[in-house]
């Protein structure tokens, strides 16, 4: 019997040290080198990782103010726009791709505990507050993310970051994607949008956003409720923990309205906007969250007379397409931000 467990002991640990190196190495999740680029352009780190990344990287910092939000918060801030405005020295983007009001819940919770952060810019929209079908893709990833950040981060997602199938096959080489670097240590990107948007992009963007409306436009009616009492709750942690949140309703392109309008989903953007500005008002909250609207029909999405590229009355070098924006509209917001504190 001591001749076969010996052997078989030391070739497990050859084979765990191995392992490591090679994940550890390569990093095909970016988590333990965020801004590094993989040995090879056949390495992918997919958003729904920037969870495990994410969270792990706030472990080792303390900043004073978290970003929170979906992608349309990930790729237009940077932390020198927090910082030239006096927001924030320190700030950090937890902004997940997809991420829903549960999940951002989560973050907040995570961004307090560990890393004693008390003041928050939470950038809510209609994309946050949907249902995804059981099962999917999609849905698999963020209930992961969701989950995650009640954890330590090492002592639950250490072995899927480190011994996993999944880490392995990528440390190898075998997935293909054209990687490129995409986040700093801060959780901010490493660089803004370059290609602004033209017409043709902009209406292709949109019709394919009217397109996904109509398709899961019941989602969005079946989450409502969901995502609502994940909404009063996060109020309500505020409450609890003492913390600032300064709410952010995002701007988006003049066709993105034409996209929810022919979804029959503009009500709903309505009747959740109203939702959000009617909790943050009530008493209790009054004291410590802030409501700040871009989405209505202003000059950050209407008319920017000397903002270059501007065809007739339309800023379109401020958006990548109808609903994603750069980062020289995400300037001008956080300035605005900066004026409402």
């Amino acid at each position: 019997m001591r001749r076969f467990l010996v052997p078989a002991l030391f070739t497990t640990l050859f084979g765990a040290v191995a392992v490591t190196l090679l994940n550890v190495t390569v990093d095909p999740f970016g988590v333990w080198r965020p801004a590094s680029t993989p040995l090879s352009l056949w390495v992918t780190r997919d958003a729904s990782y920037a969870r495990l990344a994410k969270a792990h990287w706030l472990r080792n910092r303390s900043p004073d103010l978290v970003l929170l939000g979906n992608s349309h918060a990930g790729a237009a801030f940077t932390a020198e726009q927090f910082q030239r405005h006096g927001l924030a020295q320190a700030p950090f983007n937890f902004s997940l791709v997809g991420a829903s009001i549960a999940e951002m819940l989560a973050t907040m919770q995570h961004a307090h505990f560990v890393a004693g952060t008390r003041r928050f810019v939470v950038t809510v929209d209609l994309l946050n507050w949907r249902t995804r079908p059981a099962g999917s893709e999609t849905a698999v990833a963020m209930a992961r993310g969701e989950g995650i950040y009640q954890q330590l981060f090492h002592l639950r997602n250490f072995a899927t970051t480190t011994f996993s199938l999944d880490a392995t096959l990528r440390s190898l080489l075998f997935l293909r994607s054209g990687y490129i670097p995409t986040h700093r240590a801060d959780g901010f990107a490493l660089r803004c949008e370059d290609n602004p948007a033209n017409w043709s992009r902009l209406l292709r963007s949109s019709r394919l956003r009217r397109n996904q409306f109509m398709e899961q436009r019941t989602q969005w009616l079946a989450g409502t409720a969901q995502q609502q009492a994940a909404f009063a709750e996060m109020l309500a942690f505020a409450r609890e923990q003492d913390l600032q949140l300064l709410l952010v309703i995002p701007p988006f392109h003049v066709s993105y309205y034409y996209a929810m309008q022919a979804a029959g989903l503009w009500e709903q953007h309505l009747a959740l906007l109203g939702h959000v500005v009617g909790e943050a008002h009530a008493p209790d909250n009054r004291e410590r969250v802030r409501v700040v609207d871009f989405s209505l029909p202003n000059a950050f999405t209407l008319v920017a007379p000397d903002s270059p590229g501007t065809a007739g009355d339309q800023p379109l070098a401020w958006w990548v397409n109808a609903d994603h924006f750069d980062c020289a509209l995400g300037e001008r917001i956080v300035a605005t931000l900066a004026d409402a504190s």
